[in-house]
């Protein structure tokens, strides 16, 4: 039985709207993946998540870009930012979807990992299907005609002769003649006639056989259908205790590495908030409310993490603005071109003050061009005639040096007490 969330190709074939299919594909791609390596952990040591699966078995696709082109398209849906994609894209992301679940299937590499019965409900006809298909009907052997009933007539009432024919009768089946093996079926009478001596007949001892074999079936399979019932209802306990677990490790890190940095607050609340009203769920046995907002503290984590890879990018912006600001301030520009200072100065502070709001793509952009004007600023400078200064007159070796040659003045004496 597959997953809670994860639904074979025919189901997903037959879904209307395009969205939705977009995301049952990435969610059956991720599962196959995780069959095929399970234990595959990401570079922060999580599991691993559907990309970093795609870039780990790349052997497996035609086109891995084309792969990961759709996996954007599905992020951009899931993080509410379906403006920047386009309906075109969203049918070639199904397209390519389509074809990786099916490279992932047909690849040899993949027989042994994949089990049987997983790939027969993924890619061919499902178990439900199976058992609601026509069954072949069963044929015996022919019956003989039944023989016509005969005409006695008037044979019987008084006063008449029994009618008498000219053709002879034909010859009988003897008595101790060998038993056929065709199971001959006589007319059901009216109204069963049970001899005394005989006891139960037949017919009630087979629905007695019958009625003890269909209660023992349904005590066979209460349980089953009961957890499979269950499982629709509530969700997967099994598959609900590990994205709890991945949802815990992920919120342990976020408070580790964010939850003293004000500019991720709101995603270390969110993500507290969430683990919450997941647990909450989760106690009372409602785990098909809790699956995805565990999910959504993974989303969370992996959200920061981006946000830190963004920051630590334009950090290495500013670095190298501060670099070429400290060459032009060596360079005298202030002094010698103090337009072009001033302008990247107002770059900079621009910058700074994005970076404080956490628009870091602004700040990157306006670190690069004050490092740009820094530059042109220093080189203005260097191309400036600047006075030399002035030599400082040497003492000849040994003479003192008089203290009245540069100020004018007589060298004040202390007076003696």
């Amino acid at each position: 039985m597959l997953p809670l969330g994860v639904l074979p190709v025919t189901l997903i074939e037959q879904e209307k709207n395009p969205v939705t299919q977009v995301i049952q594909l990435v969610s059956l791609l991720e599962y196959l993946l995780s069959l095929v390596n399970p234990g595959l952990l990401g570079k922060d040591g999580k599991p691993a998540t559907v990309g970093e699966r795609v870039d780990a078995h790349r052997a497996l696709f035609a086109s891995p870009p084309d792969v990961f082109f759709s996996i954007g398209v599905r992020n951009n849906i899931v993080h509410a930012r379906t403006s920047d994609v386009t309906e075109a894209e969203i049918k070639r992301a199904i397209v390519h979807l389509f074809k990786a679940v099916r490279e992932i299937g047909n690849h040899p590499n993949t027989q042994a990992s994949i089990p049987a019965s997983t790939r027969q409900e993924i890619f061919f006809v499902s178990a439900d299907q199976m058992a609601n298909a026509p069954t072949k009907a069963v044929t015996t052997s022919q019956l003989p005609p039944t023989p016509p009933t005969p005409n006695f007539g008037q044979f019987g009432q008084r006063g008449q002769a029994a009618p008498t024919s000219s053709t002879p009768l034909a010859a009988t089946t003897p008595v101790n003649a060998s038993p056929s093996f065709t199971t001959k079926v006589t007319p059901r009478p009216t109204m069963t006639t049970t001899n005394p001596e005989s006891g139960v007949s037949t017919r009630t001892i087979r629905n007695i056989a019958i009625f003890l074999a269909l209660m023992a079936a349904g005590v066979f399979l209460a349980k089953p259908a009961w957890n499979l019932t269950k499982e629709r209802i509530y969700g997967s306990e099994e598959d609900t205790k590990i994205t709890r677990s991945q949802a815990e490790s992920a919120l342990n890190t976020i408070k580790r590495s964010y939850g003293n940095k004000p500019l991720f607050a709101a995603k270390v609340i969110e993500a507290q908030t969430a683990w919450r009203d997941a647990e909450i769920f989760f106690n009372q046995g409602k785990f098909k409310e809790a699956e995805p907002i565990y999910r959504r503290v993974l989303a969370v984590g992996d959200e920061l993490a981006l946000k830190e890879t963004e920051r630590k990018d334009a950090q290495q912006f500013f670095d190298e603005m501060k670099k070429a600001r400290d060459a032009a301030n060596t360079a005298q520009a202030p002094q010698y071109a103090s337009a072009i200072w001033q302008e990247a100065e107002n770059l900079r502070r621009l910058a700074e003050t994005a970076s404080k709001n956490g628009d870091l793509t602004t700040a990157k952009q306006n670190a690069l061009q004050a490092q740009q004007k820094y530059e042109e600023a220093k080189t203005a400078a260097d191309t400036v005639p600047k006075p030399e200064p002035s030599p400082t007159p040497q003492t000849p070796p040994g003479n003192p040096p008089n203290p009245t040659s540069s100020t004018g003045e007589e060298p004040r004496v202390r007076p003696r007490p």
